[in-house]
């Protein structure tokens, strides 16, 4: 992990938290780090309105940390 730097150590360390990367073999960390850098798309559920979308898309967002959440879930 040291070749990638301090940046995705940190990030591996914040993602296997409370484990140590030193107790988990490379495999699973490549894995847990393949799945956070392909998160699954937000789908509309059968009868669920575009307001009611967007409100509950703005729930989710809200541990973002984003500066300015409407700009960045506008796009």
């Amino acid at each position: 992990l040291r070749f990638f730097g301090g940046a995705v150590f940190n990030l591996t360390q914040a993602l296997i938290s409370p484990s140590n990367p030193n107790e988990k073999f490379f495999d699973e960390i490549l894995f847990i780090l393949e799945r956070h850098s392909s998160p699954q798309s937000s789908q509309i559920k059968v009868g669920e309105t575009i307001s009611d979308f967007v409100a509950d898309l703005f729930q989710v967002a809200q541990g973002c940390n984003f500066s300015d959440l409407e700009i960045m879930l506008r796009d």
